[in-house]
């Protein structure tokens, strides 16, 4: 009773939209990923302070040979 071309309009749209929030939920877990490297990095650069670790000249260095690399 539902075959036919009336249906087909709607199931596009249906996986026009479930690829959307597959993309969508793919962007958000890679940006919570990123965010939690970052704080965990941070975490890591504020013991090494509280350590007396010297921080300045590593992340200085790796800043600079960033760029060259891309």
């Amino acid at each position: 009773m539902f075959g036919g071309p009336a249906r087909q309009p709607m199931t596009r749209a249906i996986e026009r939209s479930r690829a959307f929030l597959q993309a969508a939920q793919t962007r958000w877990l890679q940006r919570r990923r990123r965010l939690a490297r970052a704080e965990r990095s941070l975490e890591a650069a504020v013991e090494r302070v509280a350590a007396g670790g010297r921080t300045a000249a590593p992340t200085r260095a790796r800043r600079v040979a960033r760029p060259q690399t891309q």
